[in-house]
C-alpha cells in the first residue's frame, strides 16, 4: 500500500507541470514532416500530396488541431500550402484556419471540434510552386472572436474533400505543409484582474 501511495506522490507533480506547460504556450511552428507524431490531432489518415523541393505536403479528411495556445496580444498566422493536380483528383478548395476559443478548464486536451464554434481567419488558395507558397493573416487581435488576453484558443486547419464524381474525380483541399503562430505582445492591453493574474500567476 506505501509503494502505491508513494507512486502518486511523484506521479502527481509531473503531471501538474505537464498541464501548466501546454497552458503556457504562446505560438507554433509545426510543419507535417516533423519527427514528433504527436504535434497535432487529428481523425483522419494522411494522404500525401507532394514531397518535392524538400517540402512534404498533405492533407485530411476534416479538421486537424492543433494544443491550446495563450493569447497574450495580436497574432499572424501563416501556411504553406501546395496545389497539385493528380490524374483521379484535383485540388479544389481552399485550406480554411479556423481560431476557437476555449473555457476552462477544457484548455488542455487537443480538440478537432468546439461547442464555442471556430472563426474562420484565413482562406489558404495556394500556389503550384514547388516548394510551397506561404500565405499569412495579421497581426489580428482575437479579442474580436471572444479570446480574451490571457485566455486560451485553438488553431483548427479545415479540410474538405468530395465523393468521387461519375468519372472517378474527387475534388479536395490544397495540399498543407507548415503553419506558424506569431505572437505580438501588447505592453497596453486593457484587461481584467482575473487575466492579469492568469498571466503572472
Amino acid at each position: 500500500m506505501k509503494c502505491n501511495v508513494t507512486l502518486l506522490v511523484v506521479l502527481a507533480p509531473l503531471i501538474v507541470c505537464s498541464l501548466v506547460g501546454a497552458q503556457d504556450l504562446t505560438e507554433l511552428d509545426d510543419c507535417v514532416d516533423d519527427v514528433d507524431s504527436d504535434h497535432f490531432c487529428s481523425d483522419s489518415t494522411a494522404v500525401l500530396v507532394d514531397e518535392g523541393c524538400g517540402a512534404v505536403f498533405k492533407r485530411y479528411h476534416g479538421p486537424i488541431a492543433w494544443p491550446v495556445l495563450r493569447y497574450v496580444g495580436p497574432v499572424t498566422i501563416a501556411v504553406k500550402t501546395r496545389v497539385l493536380l493528380h490524374a483521379t483528383s484535383t485540388t479544389l478548395f481552399p485550406l480554411y484556419v479556423e481560431v476557437t476559443p476555449r473555457d476552462p478548464p477544457d484548455t488542455v486536451t487537443c480538440r478537432r471540434g468546439s461547442p464555442n464554434g471556430g472563426f474562420v481567419v484565413l482562406a489558404a488558395l495556394g500556389g503550384t510552386e514547388c516548394g510551397g507558397t506561404w500565405e499569412s493573416v495579421g497581426p489580428l487581435d482575437l479579442r474580436q472572436y471572444g479570446i480574451v488576453v490571457g485566455e486560451h484558443y485553438n488553431i483548427r486547419a479545415v479540410f474538405l474533400e468530395t465523393l468521387p464524381d461519375d468519372s472517378g474525380r474527387i475534388y479536395h483541399t490544397i495540399g498543407f505543409s507548415c503553419i506558424r503562430v506569431t505572437s505580438h505582445p501588447s505592453a497596453v492591453t486593457s484587461t481584467t484582474w482575473s487575466n492579469v493574474k492568469v498571466l503572472f500567476h
